[in-house]
């Protein structure tokens, strides 16, 4: 009987241990989490595009974008639906991959048309809850901003 009251508290610290550990995990997430789960939940239209010096936005009315958690892009105007991926980079200049700035966005269209001005690896510039910036460290003649329909 001694045994099974050792088997038992074994049992309960093990099974505290493991709730612990997993239950911090998410009370603070990292802020490319944070901008994962911020950017897969709904729809987003391009309020703001500039190529090349160039306002670019009106190729894009009419637009939506959906960014999947796989990785995958739509961008679709009902009529029209063209697929490509997307992918968050980390580069930790300063060894600390905990900020906004050190995180770039990849974005891939595959079709050779208007949306494949929007194929680069961008910067993350700002973000909150229904919008996001993006532009190309040190060139301010290209950005896109994403806004949350």
């Amino acid at each position: 009987m001694n045994f099974f009251k050792q088997l038992f508290a074994i049992s309960l610290i093990a099974l505290y241990a493991i709730m612990v550990s997993c239950g911090n995990k998410d009370n603070n997430p990292s802020p490319a989490d944070q901008f994962i789960r911020k950017m897969t939940v709904g729809n987003w239209k391009i309020t703001e595009f500039k190529d090349s010096g160039n306002i670019a936005t009106a190729n894009y009315n009419g637009y939506f974008f959906m960014f999947n958690p796989d990785g995958s892009i739509m961008a679709s105007n009902g009529l029209n639906a063209f697929s490509g991926s997307w992918n968050l980079i980390t580069n930790p200049s300063d060894g600390d991959d905990d900020k906004l700035d050190e995180l770039d966005l990849e974005i891939k269209f595959n079709q050779e048309n208007e949306f494949d001005n929007l194929t680069l690896v961008w910067d993350i510039l700002y973000e909150n809850q229904n919008r996001f910036d993006l532009g190309i460290e040190n060139d301010s003649n290209e950005s896109l901003r994403f806004e949350k329909l």
